[in-house]
């Protein structure tokens, strides 16, 4: 079993400043908070951004405005320093989340999960299930300084739709390459998502047409519990 020593040294970069309010034993969330996750081309995009103009609420993505001009900085630094911002992005982005949360309901675009579960799936390197850590381990654990979401939106497509959609962007980053051409990563990535379970879960197929997918999603999100209304402009 490896160690994961670059993933537990992850979790020491975060600056405290920035988590001391973002604990979800500290804060009431008067409205809902939903992250859609997915592996790169899935359509997490275009969900969220469906989901955002259908209910009229607030999106923030990860990387976030304020630091989402950096990222090629980082993009091309060791793998460490990479998955140190996207960890930094994620307490901001929730400290955008913090600022509207009482008024209005947020849609994320990716959050805590997708670093996680890239960190953990890199980390290890080889093979699938055998070599990720056990199921419950602490490294599936939901950090106890980050704000929770009322439920995730974890999208599906086949591999040949997900392939094509990647394919067609003007600017595939590296990671989103190597997990194109990575099927075992692809793999331990689906893998460790598969573990987290540390909240209110919602499996997405979004092979058919938007307006199908969006009307999944609203479904799955009211079969747990959490159901979105529309606001007036």
């Amino acid at each position: 079993m490896f160690m994961l020593d670059g993933v537990k040294t992850l979790n020491d970069t975060i600056p405290k400043v920035l988590s001391q309010n973002l604990s979800a034993h500290n804060v009431e969330l008067n409205n809902p908070f939903i992250v859609v996750e997915g592996l790169d081309g899935t359509g997490k995009s275009t969900i969220t951004q469906n989901l955002c103009e259908h209910f009229n609420v607030c999106k923030v993505v990860t990387p976030p405005d304020s630091i989402r001009h950096i990222r090629k900085k980082f993009d091309h630094l060791p793998e460490l320093c990479r998955r140190a911002y996207y960890s930094f992005s994620n307490y901001m982005a929730a400290k955008e989340v913090l600022d509207v949360i009482r008024t209005r309901p947020v849609v994320m675009d990716r959050y805590w999960h997708s670093t996680t579960a890239y960190a953990i799936a890199k980390e290890v390197a080889v093979g699938i299930e055998h070599h990720l850590p056990d199921e419950g381990d602490s490294l599936y654990a939901w950090p106890e300084d980050l704000l929770r979401p009322s439920a995730v939106l974890f999208l599906t497509t086949p591999e040949k739709h997900r392939d094509v959609r990647v394919n067609e962007r003007e600017d595939v980053t590296a990671e989103e390459k190597e997990i194109s051409e990575n099927e075992r990563l692809r793999m331990r990535i689906m893998k460790v998502y598969q573990r987290f379970g540390n909240t209110k879960w919602v499996e997405v197929d979004t092979s058919g047409t938007k307006e199908e997918s969006l009307q999944i999603a609203i479904k799955g999100l009211a079969d747990v519990g959490v159901e979105l209304t529309k606001r007036e402009c």
